[in-house]
């Protein structure tokens, strides 16, 4: 039972984490443009 609870808390944190950083890779991309770009 425990077993199962640890993988579905992890399941949810591994989801977390993975929208955190498609959110985070996203912004980094998508942000630093114009302060990338030349004047």
């Amino acid at each position: 039972m425990k077993s199962i609870d640890l993988n579905s808390d992890l399941g949810e944190r591994f989801g977390a984490w993975r929208r955190w950083m498609f959110v985070n890779s996203h912004a980094s991309k998508t942000v630093p443009t114009e302060l990338e770009t030349p004047a």
